[in-house]
């Protein structure tokens, strides 16, 4: 029910925005927006997986708390970049357990010493 919600909100904002300002200024705006954090992500999902010393194996060989642990690099940004990026840089944490949200990583990494070593 709330995706529901959530996708026919955005419908309604973009609507109201397209009445508002017109279709040409939104995209002229909404654009350059969605491309910056287009970038951003792509460059972020690329830094954490792909470093020297990262943990890859095949199918038959891949051992998931491996992987959780040594696929995915951890990243301690100051504190704004954190909010900025949803606490992606305890990414390891995610990968163990991807129910925990966002808000969460951080105090799930700090209070388990087990994920500290990464």
């Amino acid at each position: 029910m709330s995706v529901l919600f959530t996708n026919l909100l955005l419908v309604a904002v973009i609507w109201v925005a397209h009445q508002i300002v017109g279709w040409k200024t939104y995209l002229l705006i909404q654009m350059p927006v969605l491309l910056l954090a287009g970038v951003g992500g792509i460059w972020l999902f690329y830094v954490r997986h792909q470093f020297e010393g990262g943990y890859w194996a095949r199918k038959s060989e891949w051992v998931p708390l491996r992987a959780a642990m040594e696929g995915s690099l951890f990243y301690n940004l100051p504190a704004v970049f954190r909010w900025f990026s949803g606490n992606i840089g305890f990414h390891h944490v995610h990968h163990l357990s991807p129910r925990i949200p966002n808000c969460l990583l951080v105090k799930c990494f700090l209070i388990s010493v087990e994920l500290q070593p990464v």
